[in-house]
């Protein structure tokens, strides 16, 4: 037994065992909680849960498998390219910007010899048409024009479009970025994260995440119990899958872990020992 679940009591075995008793019906919702026993203890269950949550969800986050087993499936490469940059993706950014400038750099190049193109044709017709027929200017002109694009092609990388093949080599190196799974803008992962208790008693009061996705956490305290969770409104197709989404379960799905129960039992008895020692407090019996 550590000091936080020990109770110094001077008293009677009676009188020991009815506030026991009272105790126990304020923890199960049988007697008025006027002292926030059942409140404090539930608040502090709460907040463990959520951050048993939280751990286990930033684990499965970065591939590992969770306090409950579960292995999340990984994302795949397209979902990677098309992830937001991060603030460490600046090195391969880098070189994605740069073919994305030299792309549009290439594509610039080709349209304005498109343009100049046409101008030229024209010449080219003119010129031609002063030794041979009509039709036959507009082929030569027409096949000229076809061999300078041929050598603008080739000076602009080659015949395949320079964007297509850059957009294919951005999207190369941006799938090569190591992301965590799940965690794109943060709102899922911080509304399962714990907040901030302060006060005790019955003043005890929770207070959910800062940021976004705080407001959408679910921390409700019952006569006996307390529900925790999350009213995102893509939860449920991640923790169950839906369509081509895996499920990816950030709740456990067999079970609380034996882990998870053991920590909260010992989080509970140190938040029931500190509402009984109050109670006793004021009846005198400390």
């Amino acid at each position: 037994m550590t000091s936080e679940t020990a109770i110094h009591f001077r008293g009677g075995r009676q009188l020991a065992r009815a506030l026991a008793y009272r105790v126990v019906g304020m923890v199960t919702g049988r007697e008025a909680d006027s002292l926030g026993i059942a409140r404090g203890a539930f608040t502090a269950l709460g907040f463990a849960a959520l951050s048993d949550i939280k751990a286990d969800y930033i684990r499965k986050a970065k591939g590992q498998t969770g306090e409950d087993g579960i292995r999340w499936k990984p994302l795949s490469p397209k979902t990677i390219a098309r992830r937001r940059i991060g603030p460490g993706d600046k090195k391969l950014t880098h070189v994605a910007d740069r073919l994305k400038a030299e792309a549009a750099a290439t594509k610039a190049a080709r349209q304005k010899f498109d343009a100049d193109a046409k101008v030229r044709r024209k010449r080219l017709e003119a010129r031609f048409a002063l030794s041979l027929p009509s039709e036959e200017a507009r082929k030569r002109a027409a096949e000229q024009i076809k061999v300078e694009r041929a050598a603008a092609d080739f000076r602009l990388r080659g015949k395949i479009p320079l964007a297509k093949a850059t957009g294919k080599r951005r999207w190369e190196i941006l799938a090569q970025r190591q992301v965590d799974i799940l965690r794109d803008t943060g709102v899922l992962l911080n509304s399962l994260s714990p907040g901030e208790i302060s006060g005790d008693g019955p003043d005890i009061e929770y207070r959910t995440p800062a940021g976004d996705g705080g407001d959408r956490q679910v921390f409700a305290l019952l006569g006996n119990g307390v529900i925790v969770g999350t009213t995102v409104e893509y939860a449920k197709t991640h923790q169950e899958g839906s369509g081509r989404v895996p499920a990816r379960p950030f709740l456990p799905t067999a079970g609380v872990p034996q882990v998870w129960l053991d920590r909260w039992a010992a989080v509970g008895q140190a938040a029931i020992a500190a509402g009984a020692r109050q109670l006793y407090a004021t009846m005198g019996a400390t």
